[in-house]
């Protein structure tokens, strides 16, 4: 990337991160935050890409996703500084947020597909007696057209005798 790049990527950074504040939106504060930091990372300024990476994890550690993010920009500004045990604590962190990660993206699949299975079973259910309806239905039809008609053939029967 050209240095021009990087200028304007923190200039549009810098526009979001005023936005947000306007805003007084968490959500968008962490994104914006973020957003510098890749751009601070890019553009080898690797003090300000931990300082707004720090931000954004100090602000909301609880959302795995930001969370991920932020670890990593701080581990990798780390290492492009040569502060190694806080790499090194950093990747151990970015670690253990991945495997919380994983753990949770495999209990909501497990979770989704339960809940698909369950109505799945139930639509059949559902499908199920809705057809045994129809054939309770056509039988009590057919059952009252065979007494009507017996009851024709008896009453024939009793008038000609």
């Amino acid at each position: 990337m050209h240095r021009n790049d990087y200028d304007r990527a923190l200039q549009c950074a810098e526009e979001s991160y005023g936005e947000a504040d306007l805003l007084k939106d968490q959500n968008l504060y962490a994104n914006a935050e973020k957003v510098l930091s890749d751009v601070y990372l890019a553009g080898k300024r690797y003090p300000e890409a931990e300082t707004e990476a720090l931000k954004v994890w100090q602000a909301d550690s609880t959302n795995i996703d930001e969370s991920r993010a932020a670890i990593l920009n701080i581990a990798l500004a780390n290492i492009y500084m040569q502060n190694t045990e806080k790499a090194s604590y950093y990747l151990k962190k970015y670690s253990e947020l991945n495997d919380r990660y994983s753990e949770k993206s495999f209990q909501t699949t497990i979770s989704d597909l339960s809940v698909k299975y369950e109505t799945e079973k139930k639509e059949m259910r559902i499908s199920s007696l809705e057809r045994q309806k129809i054939l309770y239905i056509i039988t009590g039809i057919a059952g009252a057209l065979l007494a009507i008609i017996t009851g024709l053939f008896s009453w024939q029967r009793i008038r000609r005798e």
